[in-house]
Formats: structure tokens, C-alpha cells, sequence
């Protein structure tokens, strides 16, 4: 198969030009214009004094006022501080955050959300989300943005929709078994979904054994973390990764042996998870087959980065796509090209990830509503960092018949740039990564105070 190279300058120059004068960005979150964030290392233990008070609203917490498991950053830290505190060291930008809610929109895409919401443009941009709508809600809220409940966003990978202020849930649940018009599982379908939990310690067991059989330390890695979503529920592995990196580049492992034993990692783990989601769902709620076929079960399972899920049939970004597109109908709305990105559509040894389908149905809904829709794909570099140059050809989907790519961008920052540029008819916009900067930002005398108050000597 042909490799992937990234789309130069003078290829997206023509694509911003083919994509008319009223262009509808529609961005996938996570990877592709999130920015991750973590605690670098001997800062991690930086925010505890306010994440271990239950009186503080920065931290998400439990019925008995407990940190959840899934945060180390408070939610009402302004960017401009995340920034500084990344500037001098005691925090790392990333693709993806080390804490599922550690993530945050650039601060350039949040000025151009804010200014699309005061207008009144719900096409300036769209986003497409497979994270719980109310976790994305926090986020947006969490990054800057004023009204997120304005911004025309679909999350739950196609489940739910906010447009105009107003909640929309998109797939057809029984009406006899519903929870309330906002949700949009079944009771049986959310009962069986929650019950994923009770498998978490054997699942983690027998992923434990499968990497001690091919040689690799165990006795130090951490849990799964295990995320709850409107419609699915998510394993994720990556601080398990994180541990298994360190322990090797501590044993002096090489870069190229340590590229191929996490491969093997990966594999392993989501084999593993795979395995076992794909028999609790063979357990559950099942739906007749089409065509005469036996039932077949309600839920499937889908692979991500560091991460697999347990998600309802029936839901997919190709359809919460479709919603996007048909609002835009519905409300005249011209739109001279949508353009959806995403970073999770392939990746070899796992298959469709969850931007897949949106992918998969381009060509199909710019048939059917007689617009273009176009396709970005955020090719993570081999360097998984925000600077990295080399394509990770493992996500490739070059040589596919059924996807494919009108550009490739590096990473979630050149991502959020290139949609500026599309939203602001413009080419110039440019966002760089922020990085430690050891010879002016001094640590020393940078730290909390009572948890709260902030101290610097730049």
C-alpha cells in the first residue's frame, strides 16, 4: 500500500479554493482540534490540594465528594494560565491528555466559536463528537467557550444534537422503555451498558497475563480507565501504555525496538479488550437480523487510540453528519462545502475507528443533498507529539476504495487552523505548540498556595 505523505502548502491553498465561500467546517474533537494536557513529571501531584477539597467546583466528583479518576487539571483554569504553566514547565501540551478531561479547544478556534455564537452563525463550524454530550459540554465550557449550547454540535457519536440552544436526541428508542426524552438509551440498553463494570477486574486480569506471556513488566501498571458515554462505554489503556514505555526506556530499550513492542502492546491490549466486549455484547440485548437473518446484538465494538468501545448499533458519525447537513437545509441555509475532519477512521490491526463512517458516506451525502462534502484527515505523526513530521502510516487509508482523504494535516493545532482559515475564508492562520522554555521561565518560586493562588517568576 502507498504511504501517506502531509498535504503541502500549495495543496491546502487549492483546497480552501475549492471549498467555495461558505464553507461548514465539521470537526471530530479528540485528536483532531482538542489539545491534550498533562502533569509533567515531578509536578504530579501540582493540583491535589484543590482536587482533594469536595467544596471545590474545579473538579468533577462523586455523590460523596470525591475527585473522579478522569482529571488532573481544574476546570476553571483559564487557558491563559494553562499556557504559562506550559511555558514554564509544569505542564505538557500533547495530541491526546494523559486524563480523559484534560482536554482543551486552542484558544484561536474558541475566539472564532464565541464570535460564531454572539452572530447568531450556527454553520460558521460544527462539531462531531463520540464523547458524551455532556462531557463535551464541560469541556467547551472548560476551553473558553461562552455558549456551548449554541454551537451546532453533535456528540455521542451521532446520538445527540444541540442546535440553536435547543437538545435533540437522534436515534429512535423504544417507547416503552424510555428514561426521558433527553436520553438517548433504553433503560435495558443503559442497565446492560453499565454492566460493563463488573468485567473491568477479569478483563484487566487476563490483559496482565497475555503481556507477561510476551516477557513485559506488569506488576507496575495501572488500571484501566473506564469512561462512561451517552451510548457507550469506553476501556482506555493509555496510562497502562505510559507505564509500559517507561519501564522499557528505563531498561534502555532502543527507539525503533521500543516502536515495535508498543505494536505489540497495542495489539495485545485491544485484542484482549476486544475479546471481551465483543462476548458481553453477544450477551446482551439482541435486534432481529435484516433480510432473515438471526438476531444479532444490540451493541458492537469499535477501536480508538489507546481505547476500546462498547457502542449502541445504529449510531455512527456518518449520521450525525447527515444531521448536521439536513439542519442546514432545513433552516436554507447555503453552504457552498462541508468539510468534516478526523483523526480515528483506520488503523491497521483494528479496523474502522470511530470517524469512519462520516468518511465512508462523503461521497453519498453530497450526492443526496447536492453539496460537496469533503474529508480532512489529522494523520497523527509517528512522533506523537504536536511538531512530529513523520506520518504514522499505521493510520493510513491511502490505496482504500471505500475512504478517502481530500487533505492530511499533522496534528490537532494545524487541524484547528486549517478550520479557521476555511470559517474566515482566509489561508494565514497559523497555531503554534507551546513548550517549556527553561532559559526564561524559572520554576523555582512557581507553585499552589492553599491550592488556589498562583505564584510565577518569569
Amino acid at each position: 500500500m502507498s504511504e501517506m505523505k502531509y498535504s503541502t502548502a500549495e495543496e491546502t491553498s487549492d483546497f480552501l479554493r475549492d471549498a467555495g465561500g461558505r464553507p461548514c467546517p465539521v470537526a471530530d474533537c479528540d485528536g483532531n482540534i482538542f489539545v491534550g494536557y498533562k502533569l509533567a513529571k515531578g509536578y504530579e501531584n501540582y493540583f491535589d490540594a484543590r482536587k482533594n477539597d469536595p467544596q471545590d467546583t474545579g473538579f468533577a466528583r462523586d455523590e460523596n465528594g470525591v475527585a473522579l479518576g478522569n482529571q488532573d487539571i481544574p476546570f476553571d483554569m483559564p487557558q491563559s494560565l494553562l499556557m504559562r504553566l506550559v511555558y514554564t514547565g509544569v505542564l505538557e501540551q500533547g495530541i491526546f491528555a494523559a486524563k480523559t478531561m484534560d482536554a482543551r479547544l486552542p484558544v484561536e478556534l474558541v475566539t472564532l466559536i464565541n464570535a460564531a455564537n454572539e452572530q447568531g452563525e450556527p454553520f460558521k463550524l460544527a462539531f462531531l463528537t463520540s464523547r458524551d454530550m455532556n462531557e463535551a459540554v464541560q469541556l467547551f465550557k472548560a476551553s473558553g467557550v461562552k455558549n456551548p449550547e449554541l454551537c451546532t454540535l453533535v456528540a455521542d457519536s451521532g446520538a445527540t444534537m444541540y442546535f440553536g440552544g435547543q437538545k435533540h436526541v437522534l436515534r429512535d428508542v423504544p417507547d416503552h422503555d424510555t428514561i426521558d426524552s433527553e436520553t438517548p438509551l433504553s433503560r435495558t440498553e443503559k442497565a446492560f451498558l453499565d454492566s460493563v463494570c463488573h468485567d473491568l477486574p477479569a478483563i484487566r486480569e487476563r490483559a496482565l497475563q497475555a503481556l507477561a506471556a510476551q516477557g513485559f513488566q506488569t506488576d507496575d501498571l495501572p488500571d484501566f480507565y473506564l469512561e462512561r458515554k451517552g451510548v457507550a462505554i469506553n476501556i482506555h489503556y493509555r496510562a497502562m501504555e505510559d507505564q509500559i514505555v517507561k519501564n522499557l526506556s528505563d531498561a534502555g530499550i532502543g527507539d525503533d525496538a521500543l516502536d515495535d513492542a508498543m505494536d505489540s502492546v497495542d495489539s495485545i491490549l485491544s485484542g484482549v479488550i476486544k475479546e471481551a466486549l465483543d462476548n458481553h455484547a453477544a450477551s446482551g440485548p439482541q435486534t432481529a437480523g435484516a433480510n432473515g437473518q438471526g438476531d444479532k446484538p444490540v451493541f458492537k465494538s469499535k477501536g480508538g487510540p489507546a481505547t476500546m468501545e462498547l457502542i449502541i448499533g445504529g449510531v455512527d458519525k456518518g449520521k450525525g453528519l447527515e444531521a448536521i447537513i439536513e439542519k442546514a437545509r432545513e433552516t436554507g441555509t447555503n453552504i457552498s462545502a462541508f468539510v468534516f475532519s478526523g483523526d480515528d477512521v483506520w488503523k491497521d490491526g483494528k479496523g474502522a475507528g470511530t470517524d469512519y463512517d462520516a468518511f465512508a458516506r462523503a461521497e453519498e451525502l453530497s450526492v443526496a443533498y447536492g453539496v460537496p462534502v469533503k474529508c480532512v484527515l489529522t494523520l497523527h505523526p509517528k512522533e506523537e507529539t504536536l511538531h512530529g513530521i513523520t506520518p504514522d502510516q499505521s493510520r493510513s487509508i491511502a490505496g482504500r476504495d471505500d475512504v478517502k482523504a481530500d487533505l492530511v494535516m499533522s496534528s490537532p493545532l494545524n487541524n484547528a487552523a486549517l478550520i479557521i482559515n476555511l470559517a474566515e475564508g482566509g489561508s494565514s492562520a497559523v497555531i503554534k505548540p507551546v513548550v517549556a522554555n527553561d532559559n526564561k521561565g524559572s520554576r523555582q518560586g512557581l507553585g499552589v498556595q492553599d491550592g488556589r493562588t498562583f505564584t510565577y517568576s518569569m
